[in-house]
């Protein structure tokens, strides 16, 4: 577990890092999300130790050995850094190379993930002759060939198309599950987070807004008195009596037929106990075929917003 504890970055007059603390687990995929400018970059640069701080401590536990801190590490800086004189093989080979790993095994690597990511034809080619997009997947394999167990990326997933997007999301946990590999990853792509990642951490001006688990923390943020209801096989008729069964108990916030599948997000109108909530509404829609019900969550692009207008 990485673990920090009352860190602060001062840029002369500019507080960085106001005094943070959180832990991120070993295997996880954590996320550093917050507003620009949050101090996303600046602590990453921090945890990479190729940035020092003014204040705390950073324990990397058993997670690094500082004996060999840089052959286990990969750092995907938020300004790319490849070389646009040199062709992608001899460059991907470089960085695997001074991680440590041999140049037989550089090689394979290199191969193996240039085919993954579908550049394989391209790996005689200049950087200078790629597109962003096809520089971007360069960029993302130079984390890869040194077979990190774990992962520093600035901002992966910017400038990618959706296609893009969703094989570097594949890939990522493909490399997770199979070596336990760390990630620690900054981004404002919240669709990532909820997919990809087991953690996350919200900066905002510099401090820590929340952390811990995506999913404890999206349900710290569930609305206790609001439901989420689907309703199966109705039609116009069975809309408008479901309607008048739940008037008077609930108010309905929103309700549209889809198909033959009502959708509705509810409230109680007066103070009741929410862990009755799904009891009555179950009782007063007895006969109808409730395939889904639950208390509404919030998503992390919701949270993001919310806590950043603090």
């Amino acid at each position: 577990m990485i673990t920090i504890q009352n860190l602060t970055k001062r840029y002369n007059n500019h507080i960085a890092l106001d005094d943070i603390s959180c832990s991120i687990p070993d295997h996880s995929i954590c996320a550093l999300v917050g507003p620009n400018g949050a101090g996303k970059s600046t602590l990453l640069k921090i945890l990479t130790r190729i940035l020092d701080y003014d204040e705390g401590t950073v324990d990397y536990g058993s997670t690094l050995s500082m004996n060999r801190f840089r052959q286990d590490i990969s750092y995907l800086p938020e300004q790319r850094g490849l070389y646009t004189g040199v062709d992608i093989e001899t460059q991907l080979t470089y960085f695997a190379s001074i991680r440590g790993i041999n140049n037989k095994k550089a090689h394979e690597n290199v191969d193996y993930w240039l085919k993954k990511l579908g550049i394989d034809n391209w790996k005689h080619r200049l950087v200078s002759e790629l597109s962003k997009g096809m520089q971007q997947k360069v960029q993302f394999a130079s984390c890869l060939v040194s077979n990190p167990s774990v992962m520093f990326m600035d901002e992966p997933f910017s400038g990618v198309d959706p296609v893009n997007f969703r094989l570097f999301m594949k890939i990522l946990q493909e490399y997770h599950k199979s070596t336990g590999a760390t990630a620690i990853l900054s981004t404002h792509n919240m669709k990532s987070v909820e997919e990809l990642c087991s953690d996350v951490v919200l900066l905002n001006k510099g401090k820590i807004e929340i952390s811990g688990n995506v999913n404890s923390v999206r349900k710290s943020f569930s609305k206790e008195n609001t439901l989420i209801l689907e309703v199966s096989n109705c039609d116009n008729t069975s809309t408008e009596n479901i309607r008048t069964r739940l008037k008077g108990a609930f108010r309905i916030i929103s309700s549209h037929l889809e198909q033959d599948i009502l959708h509705l997000e509810l409230s109680r109108t007066a103070e009741a106990p929410t862990q009755t909530d799904i009891i009555d509404v179950l009782k007063l829609l007895e006969g109808y075929d409730v395939t889904h019900i639950s208390h509404k969550v919030l998503s992390m692009e919701d949270i993001f917003i919310q806590l950043s207008k603090k």
